[in-house]
């Protein structure tokens, strides 16, 4: 990992909005607690995966909340070397195709962005 080689420290961010969720019926059911601690609960995982394999590796987790995930990320971007997002989505048969999240990242993160295939 390219993180570790460079004695970097790397830093998960998972930014979810509750607009997203509202009128959904995990609202109803959960409750928006419920869906935070689900995200914390993934973010966690992750991050002992990668602490796991890279154990000289510092791994810090931010959990977000906001009404835009991209404007956030945005910012986020302000104090990176390096944004690194996910890609959701696997390819289609006309193509792969980026959401709107990763446009808005392309064209205003203050940092270079890497979008990471989709690997199942």
């Amino acid at each position: 990992m390219e993180a570790a080689l460079r004695k970097a420290s790397l830093r998960l961010v998972n930014v979810w909005s509750m607009l997203i969720q509202v009128g959904g019926v995990v609202t109803m059911l959960d409750g928006m607690d419920a869906v935070t601690q689900r995200h914390q609960n993934h973010l966690e995982i992750l991050a002992d995966r990668i602490r796991h394999e890279f154990r000289q590796l510092p791994v810090h987790i931010d959990l977000k909340t906001a009404e835009s995930i991209a404007g956030t990320l945005v910012e986020t971007s302000r104090t990176a070397g390096l944004l690194v997002l996910g890609k959701h989505h696997a390819a289609t048969a006309l193509g792969s195709h980026i959401g709107r999240v990763t446009h808005a990242l392309l064209h205003h993160a203050h940092c270079p962005v890497l979008i990471a295939p989709r690997t199942r």
